[in-house]
């Protein structure tokens, strides 16, 4: 049985082990519905609607309610028939839930605790050169700056002089006037970001992208409503080693895991040794 249907059987096998039984006699007086020997009191529908709902509506959601109420029974004694003496036999299967969860709880609580996250710099460098063959680009990553701004913007030859200069001082002015004028903009070359990224904020339908991508450039250009500056410093194609600054946050988050998997491991190993000592388990013969 799939994850989803063992859980939803669970649901229904705990909703209905919390039926009350009362005298069949006085369950009919009191019933608005009826499935098989089981019943549907009308002290089960008080609150369901709330006060503030009115008379007809309230009569709507009673409705409602009971149909859903018959739909479950009913299809929680089509499951019963159709599923094997196995998968009905869900004591097992609830104790194994269990388990886990309480495991699965405490784990994250020792993590939560014990688990140191910080991850140097050297931690991260030595695993991408112990594991370069793994770090293969599956897309186009480039270093590039872009601006995008409007076309009726004053001072658009302002702005095709400083992207173009490379002087510290015109960097500055560059920033301070993109974040003025510009639509859109990044102006961060030492960053490197998917090729993707960039098409979808420059639009390079016109440029051949494998070109621009061999031959780093500047380009500006314009349609109807923008104005767009574009230069690419560096590219990557894919399938190329991916650099590790381009990893580190994907590196990051391995050694963060192993960390976890090694501290689950230390602690279960030391429960073992404990209970080895105080001879809390045996173990025979199979």
């Amino acid at each position: 049985m799939n994850t989803y249907k063992f859980i939803f059987v669970l649901c229904l096998m705990a909703c209905f082990a919390c039926n009350h039984s009362k005298d069949k006699s006085e369950n009919r007086s009191l019933a608005v519905a009826k499935v098989f020997d089981d019943y549907l009191l009308k002290s089960d529908l008080k609150g369901i609607s709330g006060n503030s709902v009115s008379k007809k509506d309230s009569a709507i959601i009673a409705q409602q309610f009971i149909k859903r109420w018959i739909e479950e029974r009913l299809f929680y004694k089509y499951a019963i028939d159709n599923l094997e003496d196995e998968d009905l036999n869900i004591e097992k299967q609830l104790e194994d839930y269990k388990k886990a969860l309480i495991i699965y709880k405490y784990e994250s609580e020792l993590i939560k605790q014990k688990m140191d996250t910080l991850i140097s710099v050297k931690e991260m460098t030595d695993y991408y050169l112990a594991n370069e063959g793994s770090f293969r680009l599956r897309d186009n990553i480039v270093k590039a700056r872009y601006v995008k701004v409007h076309k009726d913007k004053a001072g658009l030859n302002q702005l095709n002089n400083l992207f173009k200069s490379k002087n510290a001082a015109d960097s500055i002015a560059l920033e301070s006037f993109c974040a003025a004028n510009a639509f859109s903009y990044f102006l961060d070359t030492d960053k490197w970001i998917l090729f993707d990224d960039l098409q979808k904020e420059i639009p390079l339908e016109k440029y051949n992208a494998e070109a621009l991508l061999r031959n780093s450039k500047f380009v500006t250009f314009s349609d109807s409503a923008y104005v767009y500056f574009l230069d690419i410093k560096a590219a990557l194609t894919k399938n190329s080693l991916s650099p590790i600054a381009f990893e580190l946050k994907n590196i990051r988050k391995i050694l963060i895991n192993k960390k976890k998997l090694d501290l689950i491991e230390k602690v279960k190993q030391e429960v073992v040794e404990n209970a080895s000592k105080k001879k809390e388990f045996e173990i025979y013969e199979p």
